[in-house]
Order: C-alpha cells, then sequence, then structure tokens
C-alpha cells in the first residue's frame, strides 16, 4: 500500500531530502505498521505524540 509520510515541526528532519512539504510517499508492505515506518527513518519514538491514519484498514475493529 502507498501513504504518505508526512513529518511536522523538529521532526522534518528526518525525511530524506526529496521530501516535499514535509511529507514523502512511502511503500507500505502488508503487515507492515506506521511504527515500522516511524522506525525505518529513524525518528525517535519518544518525540513521536501524535499519529494521523486517514482512512480505516479492515481489522479497525469500528474505529472509523
Amino acid at each position: 500500500m502507498q501513504i504518505t509520510f508526512k513529518l511536522y515541526a523538529g521532526l522534518a528532519q528526518y525525511l530524506p531530502s526529496e521530501a516535499q512539504d514535509n511529507a514523502i510517499e512511502v511503500e507500505l508492505p502488508d503487515g507492515q505498521s506506521i511504527s515500522m515506518v516511524i522506525q525505518r527513518y529513524n525518528v525517535p519514538l519518544e518525540q513521536v505524540h501524535l499519529g494521523i491514519v486517514e482512512r480505516c484498514l479492515s481489522g479497525c475493529r469500528g474505529a472509523c
């Protein structure tokens, strides 16, 4: 699945140089979580305070 990974404020420094508007398109393989994408870009988890998922994926248990 293709996702848009955005980082704001001081976290934007962890995005690669080709990022535009603090965002980059990332392929998220089946079974991989958003936290794995955060780790892939070496973003310190203790600095992540909010994650937003735009649409509900299968298995959300009615969260959307």
